[in-house]
């Protein structure tokens, strides 16, 4: 009976021991805004040319990617 009640105690310090291990674990965070609400108005990425109204260049504008995707 004392050996079953040693074992069952070495089991319950296992356990806990295990459990405070894996709190102390350094969590890798999920790259930043990499949700699809961050990707809504990727079809505006590159590169555009601006004319007026009569066909002639007014400008070119880039649109990129900033700051680990949460910016554009």
């Amino acid at each position: 009976m004392r050996i079953i009640a040693t074992a069952a105690a070495l089991t319950a310090s296992l356990t806990i021991t295990g459990a405070a291990l894996a709190q102390n674990q350094p969590q890798t965070p999920p790259p930043p805004c990499t949700e699809d609400e961050y990707r809504q108005f990727d079809f505006w990425l590159g590169t555009w040319d601006g004319t007026t109204p009569d066909g002639n260049p007014a400008g070119t504008n880039t649109i990129s990617v900033k700051e680990s995707g949460c910016l554009l």
